[in-house]
């Protein structure tokens, strides 16, 4: 994974540089971006697995405020990756992955409230 991160800050690095997005380099982002989505969720609906199976309040508190942090962290590598896009001609829209993460935010927020 960590490979795979530092060729996505590459490219993005590179396009934001030369105003520039290869087809190529604009597939691999938009098959990242799904797959940051897609676990993103994944952790989500994992945790609610995980949390339902326990009973103990203050163990589910910080078990919630954690992914939050984990959440709010990728929320902005995902902004930070759009303010650098926002000058290259690109199909790709950045703003699915951000309202996810906000959504997940949100919920992982309730969950830690409810808990606490």
């Amino acid at each position: 994974m960590a490979a795979a991160v530092e060729e996505i800050e590459r490219i993005v690095g590179n396009a934001s540089r030369t105003g520039v997005l290869g087809d190529k380099d604009e597939e691999v982002l938009q098959e990242f971006l799904n797959d940051f989505e897609r676990r993103a969720r994944g952790l989500y609906d994992g945790a609610l697995a995980i949390t339902s199976q326990t009973y103990d309040r203050e163990h589910i508190a910080k078990f919630w405020k954690g992914h939050r942090e984990s959440f709010e962290a990728q929320l902005v590598v995902a902004t930070r990756m759009e303010r650098k896009l926002r000058n290259v001609p690109t199909e790709l829209d950045l703003s699915s992955l951000i309202t996810t993460l906000e959504n997940l935010i949100d919920a992982c927020s309730e969950h830690y409230e409810f808990h606490a």
